[in-house]
């Protein structure tokens, strides 16, 4: 019979993360839904600024801009919301570390803070968006968009 090894866990420090998000991979994930999220932001708000001038019935708000509003709140939210995952997992990895006395106190190390003030960040942006998602459209379809881009991006990303 075949060697049983049993798996070790790998502790990462703040710099071993840093060095890790500085890979090309990572890059072109962040750059690719930072984009993305662009794209969403930038129709979320051309549409409400035309909702505000009460402009909801002219074909400049009728065409694809009124089929991407709603979608906008959603695509916004879960995208926060993947970001808030992957911040989250970074600092479950330091207090990994710390508590492992192999790689030392990361409440000493400002990534440590830099990550939880993102992470927090983040969770209010994606509450903010989806509660104004379901304010202005429907639940049925405001939550399945949300849970898609949440789930896919926080996959990706962690």
């Amino acid at each position: 019979l075949g060697d049983t090894a049993v798996s070790e866990h790998v502790f990462y420090d703040a710099d071993d993360l840093v060095e890790l998000y500085h890979r090309w991979v990572v890059f072109f994930y962040g750059t690719t839904v930072l984009a993305v999220l662009g794209g969403f932001f930038y129709v979320m708000k051309k549409a409400e600024r035309l909702v505000k001038e009460g402009k909801q019935k002219t074909e400049e708000y009728m065409g694809l801009v009124a089929k991407f509003h709603p979608i906008s709140y959603a695509a916004v939210a879960g995208i926060f919301g993947s970001f808030s995952v992957t911040f989250g997992k970074a600092i479950g990895e330091l207090l990994a570390a710390t508590s492992s006395d192999e790689k030392g106190n990361q409440f000493e190390e400002p990534f440590m803070y830099v990550f939880l003030f993102c992470m927090i960040a983040t969770i209010l942006m994606h509450t903010h968006y989806l509660a104004h998602g379901l304010e202005f459209f429907d639940a049925l379809f405001i939550v399945p968009v949300f849970q898609c881009f949440f789930i896919v991006l926080s996959i990706m990303g962690t």
